[in-house]
C-alpha cells in the first residue's frame, strides 16, 4: 500500500492508489487505480492515467462519482456525501491551467479542477434503502449527457444540475430533464408533465401533474382514474409494476346494466395502488375507513378493483355488525363471501358495564360461514361451510350450533335456522344444538331449529322446540318456544306438558308453569290426569313441581275434601298427591272414604299413605285405624261396652267410627283395602291373603249388595276375665238381613288348672265308646293349627287323622287346658253374650288329642252386677252307658270383684274326690282360683242350660 500522491495542492486533488499500483512513465506520467478526490467530488476508478503535459487525470474505468456537498440548507459547514452518484463515467478532470502545474497562479484560475464528461453517465436508484430496490438498474436510471462541470472545489450547490433523460422502467415515457440535488442529498427532480400529460404505464391513461425524483423514489402529485374510480393524490409512489399513494379515493357506483356491478366507495385517506400490469386498482383504509353504500357500510381493509367487478378483504362495520373476510365480492348494494366470521355488536338498551369496566362489545359471534349482505333488501343471509357453525350470545351466556342465519337490518333481528334437526315423537332429537355457558346452569341445551334474535333487547327467541332435558324430566312447551333473555333467564313457559322421568314416562303434567332454572334444576306447577280403572278422569292440581336432591321429578299437590275426588268409583279422597317420577303410580297421603248403599255402617275417613294403582287399588290399614283428626275407627264386629235390653250387642264396623270409646272389637282386620269387583265386595287382608285365602291372618270383607260382612282368623271375644285367655281362630259372618253374628272356632281356654284334675275328664271322653271323631271339613282345626304353629304342623295333622285314623300328640303351642273345634257361636240376647250350638268338638284338653264330636255347650255372658262381672261356662256332657247317664263336667268362670273364680261342677265322683282333696294352695295362681263347687239341686246347671231352652 502506498501513501496518497497529492497531485496539487492548491486544487485539492488528491489520489488514493489502491492495490499498491502506481506505474510511472517519462514525463511523470503514470497510471493508476484507486480512490480520486477532486475537490468536492470522490471518484473510485479501476483505471486511470495521469498526464502531466496536459496537466489532467483521465478517467478511464470509473466505477462511481459521488460528490460531498455543503448542507442545503444552511447549518455548519460540513461536507454531506450524497446518497446517489454518477456510474460509467469517462472523461477526464483538469487539475489546474497548464501554465499553473505548480499551483503559484491558482487564484487566478478558479474553476478548476474540472470534470469534463465526454460519454453518457447513468445515475441508479436500485439500492435496498430504496423500497428494497424496486427500481431495477436495468430499466430505470437516469441517463446524463457528456457534461463540463468546474469549480470542483467551491461550486455552489445549487447551481448543480446535469441535462439527461428518465427511463422509468415503462411507467413514463423517456423525456429530458435536468438532474439536481434533492431535499434527501440524492440526485433527482422535480418536474410537471407536458400539457395534455404523459402516457402512463404505456396504457391509454395520462398523468398530468407534478413528477418528482430522488432516493425516495420517483413521486407525484396527481390523479388516476381506473375503471369506475377516481383518486387523487400528493403523493404518489411510482413504481415499475404499479403506482401507490395515499389519496382521496372514490368509486362510482354502476349497476350490471351498466358495465360491471360495483358499489359506491369514499375515502379520504386510503392507500391506493395501481397495477397497470394486472389491470387492478388496491384501496387500502390508511388515515380513514373506505365508506361503502351511502357511508352506511364502513371498511377496515382493502378493496380490490378490476374491469370484471370489485372484491376486498378485512372487516366490514354496518350498523351494528361487523363482517370478516379473506374475500369479499362486491355488487351495487350487496357484500358476499365464501368463507367469513360475523359478529354484532351489543349496543342495545340497558347493557351493563363488565367488570373490567368495559362494555362487552359482542351480542352475537360466528365463523366460517357464508355470506350474502343486501342493502337494497336490507338483509344479511350466512350459511356455514361446516355443516352447522358455533354461534355465540356473550350478554345471554348461551351458544349454538346453526346451518344459516338472517339478519334484518331494519329490525335489528336475527333469525338463525338449522336445518339437519329430525324431529320423531318416538326417538330423541339428533342432538341439542343450544347450550347454556352460564356458570350456574351445568350446561343446559336443547335443540331448536329455528330461532330469532333481537338485538337491541338481547332476546333470543327459540322455536319449534320439542322438548328440553332438565333433571330426569322431558319438558315441551306448549307453543314450541323458548325465550333466552340476558345472562341465561329464560322466560316461565306457560302451558308446557312435562314428562317424568324421560326414560320410563310413567308421568304426564299438562297445562304447566315452568320456571328452567339449570341443567338439572327446575319449578313447577301444573295438571296430573289421574286415570282410574274405568277410565275415568280426573285432574290433580299439582303446585309444587321440582327436581329432589338425587335429580328426581317430585310433585305435590293438595286435593280439598270439596272438589269430590276419586280413587275409583268405591275410594273417595282427600289429602296431598305426592309424584315420584320412578315410581310407575302416586301416592296418596290423606284419607279414602269407601262408597256403598249400606246405611247401617258409618262412613269414616280412614287416613293412610300409599302408592295407589288405579287398577289395583289397595288402601293400607293399620291395626290402629285413625281419620286424619286422630279418631279411631273400625272394621269388623264390634263389642258393645255395654249391652242393654234393647239394643244388641255386637254391630259392624267398615271403616267407621266406634259408638262409644270403651267399645271392643272383638273381630277385625288390617293389611290392605281393596274392592274386588266380581264379587262386589270390599276386602281386608294382607297382600298374600287377599291372593290366597288359605294363607294366615285376618281377612275380612264386606258384601255391598247384601251389606253383609264374613271374615276368618283371630278372634278376640274379650271374655274380661283376669288372668283368663281364650284364642280363638276361625269364620265369622254377620247377616245384615237377620243382624246376626255367628262364628265357627277352633279356640284355646288357656288358665290354671291341675293337670291330674283334667286328665279325668279326658280319661272319661276318651273311654266313651260311639263319640263322632271331628270333621276336618266342617271345623277350622287346620286353621287354627297353621296360624298357631305352621302350615306343614297343620297338614301333618290333617293327614294323621284323616289317612291314620290317629293323632298321637297334638303341638305344644296348643297345648291348652281345653282346645275346643267346631266351636259355633252366635250371639244370644238372654245370655246378652254368646251361646254355642250344643254340639261342639273337643280337640285336645291339657296336650291329650281328643278330636271328637259331641254335647259341649259353651256361653260367655258380658253381664256385669255390683261386683260380679262377665261369666264364660263350658258345659262338657258324655252320652249314657249302659242305660247309666253319662258324666257332665260344668266349668264356670265369674269375674269377682278383681279376681276370676272358677268353679267346677261335675258329676264324676273320682274327680270330685281328687279336687277336694287339693289343697287352697294348689287352686291359686295370681288373680285366678278353682274349686270344687256342689249343685245339688242343679240350679247353676239349669241356669247354664236355660241358654238353650232346656
Amino acid at each position: 500500500e502506498l501513501d496518497p500522491i497529492e497531485i496539487s495542492p492548491a486544487q485539492n486533488v488528491v489520489v488514493f492508489p489502491r492495490g499498491g499500483e502506481v506505474v510511472i512513465k517519462e514525463d511523470l506520467d503514470f497510471l493508476f487505480k484507486g480512490a480520486l478526490m477532486a475537490g468536492k467530488g470522490e471518484f473510485y476508478l479501476d483505471e486511470a492515467s495521469f498526464d502531466y503535459k496536459k496537466f489532467r487525470i483521465n478517467l478511464m474505468e470509473c466505477s462511481a462519482a459521488l460528490f460531498r456537498v455543503r448542507p442545503i440548507y444552511g447549518g455548519s459547514d460540513r461536507l454531506i456525501p450524497m446518497y446517489s452518484h454518477f456510474e460509467g463515467l469517462k472523461g477526464y478532470i483538469a487539475v489546474d491551467d497548464t501554465n499553473n502545474r505548480s499551483g503559484v497562479k491558482q487564484r487566478r484560475y478558479h474553476d478548476y479542477p474540472r470534470l469534463e464528461s465526454i460519454k453518457e453517465s447513468y445515475v441508479f436508484y436500485d439500492h435496498k434503502s430504496i423500497y428494497n430496490g424496486v427500481y431495477d438498474s436495468a430499466r430505470f436510471y437516469f441517463k446524463c449527457e457528456p457534461f463540463s462541470f468546474d469549480s470542483l472545489d467551491n461550486f455552489e450547490e445549487k447551481s448543480m444540475a446535469f441535462d439527461g433523460e428518465l427511463r422509468s422502467a415503462g411507467i413514463f415515457p423517456v423525456f429530458k430533464e435536468k438532474l439536481t440535488i434533492q431535499e434527501d442529498y440524492s440526485f433527482g427532480f422535480k418536474t410537471t408533465a407536458p400539457e395534455g400529460g404523459f402516457n402512463f404505464y404505456g396504457e391509454n391513461a395520462r398523468f398530468d401533474n407534478e413528477i418528482k425524483l430522488s432516493n425516495e423514489g420517483l413521486r407525484g402529485a396527481g390523479e388516476i382514474d381506473f375503471v369506475t374510480s377516481h383518486s387523487v393524490s400528493e403523493n404518489f409512489i411510482f413504481f415499475p409494476d404499479s403506482t401507490m399513494g395515499l389519496s382521496k379515493y372514490t368509486n362510482r357506483a354502476q349497476t350490471k346494466d351498466q358495465g360491471i356491478s360495483v358499489p359506491d366507495v369514499v375515502c379520504d385517506g386510503a392507500m391506493v395502488t395501481y397495477v397497470p400490469g394486472k389491470k387492478l386498482l388496491k384501496a387500502r383504509a390508511e388515515k380513514a375507513p373506505l365508506l361503502f353504500f351511502d357511508k352506511e357500510a364502513d371498511m377496515r381493509g382493502i378493496t380490490y378493483l378490476t374491469p370484471e367487478g370489485m372484491s376486498g378483504r378485512g372487516l366490514m362495520y354496518f350498523k351494528e355488525a361487523e363482517l370478516g373476510s379473506k374475500h369479499f365480492t362486491y355488487k351495487r348494494w350487496l357484500i358476499e363471501a365464501d368463507t367469513s366470521d360475523f359478529n354484532l355488536e351489543s349496543k342495545g338498551v340497558g347493557d351493563e358495564i363488565s367488570e373490567t369496566g368495559e362494555k362487552d362489545p359482542l351480542s352475537f359471534n360466528t365463523t366460517n360461514v357464508q355470506a350474502r349482505v343486501d342493502f337494497e333488501a336490507r338483509k344479511g343471509d350466512f350459511k356455514s361451510n361446516e355443516g352447522e357453525s358455533k354461534v355465540e350470545f356473550p350478554k345471554n351466556q348461551y351458544i349454538c350450533y346453526m346451518d344459516m342465519f338472517t339478519w334484518y337490518m331494519d329490525k335489528d333481528e336475527m333469525e338463525l335456522t338449522k336445518e339437519d334437526i329430525e324431529i320423531n315423537t318416538d326417538l330423541d332429537l339428533a342432538g341439542s344444538n343450544f347450550f347454556s355457558v352460564h356458570p350456574e346452569q351445568d350446561s343446559l341445551n336443547f335443540a331448536a331449529p329455528k330461532a330469532k334474535f333481537e338485538l337491541k333487547t338481547h332476546v333470543i327467541t327459540c322455536q319449534k322446540v320439542e322438548y328440553l332435558d332438565v333433571a330426569d324430566a322431558r319438558i315441551a312447551p306448549a307453543d314450541k318456544t323458548l325465550i333466552i333473555r340476558k345472562k341465561a333467564k329464560m322466560d316461565p313457559l306457560e302451558g308446557a306438558t312435562i314428562v317424568a322421568n324421560n326414560v320410563t314416562k310413567y308421568h304426564t303434567i299438562v297445562d304447566a308453569h315452568v320456571e328452567v332454572k339449570a341443567r338439572r334444576a327446575y319449578d313447577a306447577s301444573g295438571y296430573y290426569t289421574y286415570v282410574d280403572s274405568k277410565e275415568g278422569e280426573q285432574r290433580i292440581f299439582f303446585g309444587d313441581i321440582r327436581p329432589d336432591t338425587a335429580y328426581q321429578t317430585v310433585a305435590t299437590g293438595e286435593i280439598a275434601e270439596d272438589v269430590s275426588f276419586h280413587l275409583s268409583d268405591r275410594f273417595d279422597f282427600y289429602g296431598t298427591a305426592e309424584l315420584r317420577a320412578s315410581e310407575q303410580f302416586l301416592t296418596f297421603n290423606g284419607a279414602t272414604k269407601i262408597n256403598h248403599d249400606c246405611n247401617q255402617f258409618a262412613r269414616n275417613w280412614l287416613k293412610f299413605r300409599a302408592e295407589i294403582d288405579p287398577n289395583n287399588i289397595q288402601i293400607p290399614v293399620s291395626s290402629d285405624m285413625k281419620d286424619l283428626n286422630g279418631n279411631g275407627i273400625a272394621v269388623g264386629l264390634v263389642l258393645r261396652a255395654h249391652v242393654s235390653a234393647d239394643s244388641l250387642g255386637i254391630y259392624p264396623a267398615f271403616l267407621s267410627a266406634l259408638e262409644r270409646p270403651d267399645d271392643e272389637v272383638i273381630f277385625t282386620s288390617h293389611g290392605v283395602l281393596n274392592f274386588n269387583e266380581a264379587a262386589s265386595e270390599y276386602r281386608i287382608a294382607s297382600s298374600e291373603k287377599l291372593i290366597n285365602r288359605a294363607d294366615t291372618g285376618n281377612y275380612i270383607s264386606l258384601h255391598t249388595q247384601s251389606c253383609s260382612m264374613e271374615g276368618d282368623g283371630l278372634i278376640d271375644l274379650h271374655l274380661g276375665l283376669p288372668d283368663v285367655a281364650f284364642k280363638a281362630y276361625g269364620n265369622v259372618a254377620y247377616d245384615n238381613a237377620t243382624k246376626e253374628t255367628s262364628m265357627n272356632l277352633t279356640a284355646g281356654l288357656d288358665f290354671f288348672y291341675d293337670k291330674k284334675a283334667m286328665q279325668f275328664m279326658s280319661d272319661a271322653v276318651l273311654a266313651t265308646e260311639g263319640l263322632t271323631g271331628i270333621d276336618f271339613g266342617r271345623t277350622t282345626l287346620e286353621q287354627s293349627i297353621r296360624e298357631e304353629v305352621s302350615k306343614e304342623e297343620a297338614e301333618n295333622l290333617k293327614s294323621d287323622y284323616t289317612i291314620k285314623g290317629e293323632v298321637k300328640k297334638l303341638p305344644k303351642e296348643v297345648n291348652y287346658p281345653i282346645y275346643l273345634t267346631n266351636l259355633r257361636l252366635k250371639w244370644d240376647d238372654r245370655a246378652r253374650g254368646f251361646v254355642s250350638q250344643p254340639i261342639t268338638g273337643v280337640a285336645g284338653l291339657y296336650g291329650v288329642p281328643v278330636l271328637k264330636d259331641f254335647t259341649v255347650r259353651m256361653a260367655v255372658e258380658y253381664t256385669v252386677s255390683g261386683d260380679r262381672g262377665p261369666r264364660t261356662g263350658i258345659l262338657v256332657e258324655l252320652p249314657p252307658v249302659e242305660g247309666r247317664p253319662g258324666n257332665y263336667y260344668y266349668y264356670r268362670f265369674e269375674k269377682l270383684k278383681k279376681d276370676t273364680r272358677l268353679s267346677v261342677i261335675t258329676s264324676d265322683d273320682q274327680l270330685e274326690g281328687y279336687l277336694a282333696t287339693l289343697k287352697e294352695d294348689k287352686t291359686k295362681l295370681n288373680k285366678f282360683q278353682f274349686e270344687l263347687k256342689g249343685d245339688k239341686s242343679g240350679m247353676f246347671l239349669s241356669q247354664f242350660k236355660g241358654f238353650w231352652h232346656e
